[in-house]
């Protein structure tokens, strides 16, 4: 059984961030428990955040400065603009190698 650490977050004034694990029992796929992190401050997420792998991010200010941000840090981040409202987006970070 292999498991594979998922991390979902929501970049506003707040940053949330949804860490868990998601498995393939039988066939199925099975999410493992979970932790909830929030950040009042963006230098704590971006702190947090450089120790990643990777991860999914709704973003819905700054969005710009998200990117090169998360690019400062060593991720490669591909933006995906048909997700959500004209005023977010979803953007996948994985850390190059």
């Amino acid at each position: 059984m292999n498991t594979v650490k998922t991390i979902n977050a929501t970049y506003n004034k707040i940053v949330t961030v949804i860490e868990g694990s998601v498995a393939i029992v039988n066939g199925k796929e099975v999410e493992k428990g979970g932790k909830v992190f929030t950040f009042s401050k963006k230098s704590n997420f971006y702190n947090w955040a450089k120790l990643q792998d990777s991860m999914a991010v709704r973003v819905s200010q700054n969005i710009n400065g998200f990117v090169n941000k998360m690019k400062s840090l060593g991720f490669d981040v591909e933006v995906d603009e048909s997700f959500g409202f004209d005023h977010e987006v979803k953007a996948y970070c994985n850390k190059m190698m």
